[in-house]
């Protein structure tokens, strides 16, 4: 390692394990998630915490996430995994160059009309417009950035009749004040259907380092590395579900979807009769999608 770590650099920064991605399994209600990752103690991923059978039908597993809105009118997360990745430079750097932060969570759509379904591409695509809201757009807090997304956005059908979407989502440029480093800095995640109302993401929160362009291409081999080894075999019963698209429908949807268009919540404090601050929506954006056929 430290022969490895001594030729390292921002051009070729040093990934421990890099060499030897080892093998993960998870049976989520009986479809079958596998994939390689760099090993990392550190993260868990060999302990015995790790459950590596789950129920995602259990609706007592997942978290609500409260923000904006009421949770029930966003969608509710089980989170399968987490960890993070460090690429390093020199032995004697003591601070590593970037970071890849991985989270594997799966999906439960709370307002999904009854008419529509995670397997259909094209509600699939109204799905991920709405997890965009809540993740990128109006409805992801006070006062946070503004985002481009999607961007790249891909979908890509593997021999197993699986359909995977990915995309990146990067902050706005004018908002990062010229800042070399965020430009290293980006969101990807990659997506597909596991039942009617659910879906898998693989979430990639990218911390970059300068130069941008060496570090995007760092961080572009994991996870082209990454997407090689994964898969998921769907159990037969989602299998009958799957609606497969044409060539043709494939290259209409990825050339069709353009980067949302959002027009965030603006908000103020204001201090009440006590004195204490609160915030208060001073003009409302964009409203979140509407999940109907």
């Amino acid at each position: 390692m430290f022969f490895q770590r001594l030729f390292a650099s921002r051009k070729n920064p040093y990934l421990p394990g890099d060499k030897h991605w080892e093998e993960h399994q998870f049976d989520l209600a009986g479809n079958m998630l596998s994939f390689k990752l760099p090993p990392c103690t550190d993260l868990g991923l060999t302990g015995e915490d790790i459950d590596r059978k789950v129920d995602f039908y259990r609706r007592d597993l997942y978290s609500e996430d409260q923000q904006l809105e009421s949770p029930s009118k966003q969608n509710s997360y089980l989170k399968v995994l987490s960890g993070v990745f460090n690429l390093k430079g020199k032995p004697w750097e003591k601070d590593h160059l970037g970071s890849i932060y991985l989270t594997i969570n799966i999906c439960r759509v709370n307002s999904l009309s009854s008419t529509m379904s995670c397997w259909n591409q094209k509600h699939l695509n109204i799905i991920l417009k709405h997890h965009r809201y809540y993740a990128y757009g109006p409805g992801s807090g006070l006062n946070t950035p503004t985002y481009k997304s999607p961007l790249d956005l891909q979908i890509n059908q593997d021999s197993r009749d699986v359909d995977w979407w990915s995309f990146e989502s990067r902050q706005n440029v004018s908002e990062t004040k010229g800042s070399k480093v965020e430009s290293g800095n980006y969101e990807y995640e990659i997506f597909t259907p596991l039942d009617d109302q659910y879906f898998l993401t693989l979430h990639f929160s990218i911390h970059g380092y300068t130069p941008a362009h060496y570090s995007n291409r760092s961080t572009h081999h994991f996870l082209e590395e990454f997407s090689k080894h994964l898969k998921l075999d769907l159990r037969e019963a989602s299998k009958n579900k799957t609606l497969r698209m044409t060539a043709e429908e494939l290259l209409s949807t990825t050339s069709s979807i353009q980067p949302d268009s959002w027009i965030y919540h603006k908000w103020q404090f204001i201090l009440d009769k006590n004195g204490d601050p609160h915030e208060t929506l001073t003009q409302a954006g964009t409203p979140p999608p509407a999940l109907t056929d």
